[in-house]
């Protein structure tokens, strides 16, 4: 995908993105198109974001190892 391309340069966030699996925050029928880069419709009107603007996020937030996270979606 375009992370590395797209001005992300923190390591910690290439890090984890290529330690989680991305698919499995998705319905199975969508597992195989996990790594496009685009949103991913994933029903009832809700959409994954694509991997850079997820990146790009996280970057921006400076998060760092000892921080504890909680993203909630709507």
């Amino acid at each position: 995908n375009q992370v590395r391309t797209n001005k992300v340069t923190d390591p910690l966030v290439i890090a984890a993105m290529e330690e989680v699996p991305r698919e499995l925050f998705l319905p199975e029928a969508k597992r195989g198109v996990a790594y496009v880069d685009e949103d991913i419709a994933v029903g009832g009107g809700r959409y994954a974001m694509e991997p850079m603007v997820i990146a790009r996020l996280m970057q921006c937030a400076e998060i760092a190892e000892t921080d504890v996270a909680l993203i909630i979606g709507a």
